[in-house]
């Protein structure tokens, strides 16, 4: 009679020889859990920590408003070039942690990641002294920019690896449970902020970067180490990867040819409208929302805390129906994508329309701005996933998000200054404007659904 295979020895048997190098699989197996729960659980948690981390961007530009330019003793508007300039580094250099993310994995990627974070923060707590261009308009800018860089070391790997991580049939709700985190991100990040200035008003500034260099370091450090240990989780699908899109018909080749296949096909070129137009609008708005709450006598805050609340909804919402539906005609990614689009456009004409918007105006526009918002930002990574395989969605993520960088400066531009006029009207144009050309966008995402296949 043949003697039961310990667990040991049946995983042994079960797993390929890169599998067990550190870290057994067997932790799940001997609590009665399926083969590698806890490593995944891990890594997800990893990466929730990452996207919460993720939301010190989203409210900074509160920070800068309120605090920074005093501090520094900037000139007056020079706080909303900072904030564009962060914004800018966390966009526009999406394709870095991408690149590295596809090529050389998710554990390098978050190593290159936290020492990025960590280089602008401490030379600003401990050397500034020295070297004092570094407090300089010019010195910030260059410190922002690479703080903005890391942050997106942050936000793409932490958005990716658990898709890549889980079965793909467990990807929408994966997905759910990362930007459901994400959103909250903003949410805890501004009360932190508030904590802050009440307990370190005498010198909050100081007292931030420090907050921002502990937390990023432990974070950083944190999903570094969890990269590392279940690196054979992370890029299984790399050497299968095949694209199928939805919209134009497969090409055959790999490798560069593979990538070039996917820029040229509709799904990216729609993709990129939703990025510059859409996304790069949603970006704008977050740094206009606040004096728009300001002008209908509400506080600047209160447009970062619904933007939490009111993402929840958008980013749960759009990312578990999309895993329900993804299969049929009319359930795909691109019709979540132009139904995020045309929530958040009727948030904007709540502003637009009326000859008079006030305070009821801008409660429906937080509302469904942070609906669609959230929507939008939360279903891009599971519908990138999806339109395109997980051989090359870092580097398609970051060339995206540099399209974003784009469009959020020329909408930037359009938003009123609020110096010159302190009222909710003189935001009509800028809302209408964007509402108008995220409609258009919508529109055209619906129409392209008519054309996909039976998934």
């Amino acid at each position: 009679m043949a003697t039961p295979m310990t667990t040991s020895e049946l995983e042994s048997q079960l797993l390929p020889p890169s599998a067990k190098p550190t870290l057994y699989r067997s932790w799940s197996v001997k609590v009665g859990l399926p083969m590698n729960s806890l490593h995944l659980s891990i890594l997800l948690m990893a990466c929730l920590l990452g996207v919460i981390q993720y939301g010190i961007i989203s409210i900074f530009g509160i920070v800068i408003d309120d605090e920074l330019e005093a501090y520094y003793h900037l000139d007056a508007g020079a706080g909303d070039q900072l904030y564009d300039t962060i914004n800018i580094g966390s966009c526009a250099m999406s394709f870095l942690p991408g690149l590295i993310y596809d090529k050389f994995g998710a554990m390098k990627a978050m190593l290159l990641g936290t020492v990025l974070a960590l280089l602008p923060i401490t030379a600003d707590l401990y050397f500034s002294g020295m070297f004092p261009w570094l407090r300089t308009l010019a010195g910030l800018k260059l410190s922002y920019f690479i703080l903005g860089t890391s942050a997106s070391f942050f936000s793409v790997v932490s958005s990716f690896a658990p898709l890549e991580a889980f079965p793909e049939e467990h990807i929408g709700k994966v997905s759910a449970i990362v930007q459901v985190s994400s959103s909250l991100g903003v949410t805890i990040q501004s009360e932190v902020h508030g904590l802050l200035v009440e307990w370190f008003s005498s010198d909050f500034v100081r007292a931030y970067y420090t907050y921002m260099l502990v937390t990023f370091g432990l974070c950083g450090v944190l999903m570094t180490c969890v990269f590392w240990a279940d690196s054979d989780l992370l890029h299984k699908s790399k050497a299968s990867s095949t694209y199928e899109p939805i919209l134009t018909p497969p090409e055959q080749g790999n490798g560069n040819g593979g990538l070039i296949s996917l820029l040229l096909s509709v799904d990216f070129l729609y993709m990129s409208a939703v990025f510059g137009v859409g996304i790069g609008f949603v970006y704008s708005y977050l740094d206009a929302a606040g004096n728009i709450n300001i002008a209908a006598g509400l506080p600047a805050s209160r447009a970062t805390l619904t933007w939490g609340i009111y993402g929840v909804i958008g980013r749960l919402g759009s990312n578990l129906l999309l895993d329900r539906t993804r299969h049929s005609r009319f359930g795909g990614p691109l019709t979540y994508c132009a139904a995020s689009l045309l929530v958040f456009a009727i948030g904007l004409l709540c502003v637009s329309l009326p000859a008079a918007p006030g305070l009821v105006s801008v409660h429906l526009m937080n509302l469904f701005c942070g609906i669609g918002g959230g929507a939008i930002l939360g279903v891009t990574p599971a519908a990138l996933r999806l339109l395109f395989g997980s051989e090359f969605v870092g580097i398609i993520y970051g060339i995206l998000y540099a399209f974003t960088a784009l469009g959020m400066i020329a909408w930037g531009l359009l938003i009123p200054d609020p110096a010159s006029c302190g009222l909710v009207t003189c935001y009509r144009s800028y809302c209408l404007r964007g509402a108008v050309s995220l409609l258009v966008t919508c529109g055209v995402g619906l129409a392209l659904t008519t054309r996909m296949q039976q998934a």
